[in-house]
């Protein structure tokens, strides 16, 4: 008698742990497409802030480095960012 109230409780807790797994892959999913698309905007405007340092002749790849050093966006501290020369 109180077995199928058992096995149906089991049913539904184990249903509900589906579903929170669930959302919560939707959730890293999400923050993960958000982290890549951070990282390629970042290296997409290093790229670009390199080509602009290497047309003024700024020889060797150290010196180009230091003059256009980018912070990623989602790092958030600022760090080596000069943002206004590349």
């Amino acid at each position: 008698m109180g077995d199928g109230g058992c096995a149906q409780g089991d049913d539904e807790a184990a249903r509900k742990a589906l579903e929170l797994e669930k959302r919560l892959r939707e959730i890293a999913q999400r923050g993960v497409v958000k982290l890549f698309n951070a990282v390629r905007a970042a290296q997409t405007k290093g790229e670009k802030g390199g080509k602009a340092v290497k047309g003024e002749g700024v020889v060797g790849i150290e010196k180009r480095e230091e003059k256009c050093m980018v912070s990623p966006p989602y790092m958030g501290f600022g760090i080596g960012k000069n943002s206004k020369e590349c």
